[in-house]
């Protein structure tokens, strides 16, 4: 097992985790020591290092997160956080374990995607978030925990009683719906049994409460 430190290179979003929060709160989740480099919006600090990203060749999309670990440069948060698994031996040695943690992942992609489209833009595309994008979306997610869910709760736990990539970007949707203003728990446990167990999971890890703690100072 690799004791090297993670370094996460993320947007400064504050409380609102984004695609880099989801990394890390599976390195919070996980007990993973990392450092980070985060890039303010407002001072054109990030429109320079998406230049650079580009120009270099370190990421020729100009996208984070970014996380850099044994010397290895990787981007695209569930992959990210699928490798750091595999490097730490926190992947489960059950194919299934895995697999229902990809299926959940793959589907959560659209709702973040429609997420950071919509969020931070004009008051018809966050209404339309909260009204016509996020529900059917959420729906399909949780009758898909409910069929493919391996535990009372979380799909499935991996090696060391691991937190998995799948379980964790959903907590990582949820916390931002609900940050933005697009979700209430109360709707989420109201229409989203499966999920608000997911979300009510992780809310209660004290690594990550402690961050959203103090994120919310």
């Amino acid at each position: 097992m690799s004791a090297t430190k993670v370094n996460l290179q993320y947007l400064n979003l504050g409380p609102v985790g984004g695609r880099g929060g989801v990394v890390r709160f599976f390195m919070l989740a996980n007990g993973i020591q990392y450092e980070e480099q985060l890039f303010a919006l407002s001072n054109g600090e990030w429109e320079r290092k998406k230049k650079v990203l580009i120009e270099s060749g370190d990421n020729p999309a100009g996208t984070v997160p970014i996380v850099d670990i044994d010397g290895v440069t990787l981007t695209q948060h569930v992959a990210i956080m699928r490798y750091i698994a595999n490097n730490r031996n926190l992947s489960s040695d059950e194919y299934l374990h895995n697999y229902v943690q990809d299926a959940v992942a793959d589907q959560y992609q659209h709702l973040r995607d429609d997420w950071a489209s919509n969020a931070f833009g004009s008051a018809d595309q966050k209404q339309k978030l909260t009204t016509e994008l996020a529900p059917p979306q959420l729906h399909v997610l949780d009758r898909l925990y409910a069929k493919l869910k391996l535990e009372d709760v979380l799909l499935s736990h991996g090696n060391k009683a691991s937190y998995l990539w799948g379980d964790v970007a959903i907590f990582g949707i949820l916390h931002d719906l609900v940050r933005t203003g697009n979700l209430t728990e109360e709707d989420m446990r109201s229409n989203y049994p499966n999920l608000h167990a997911v979300y009510k999971t992780f809310s209660e890890n004290e690594a990550i409460s402690k961050w959203i703690a103090d994120k919310s100072q």
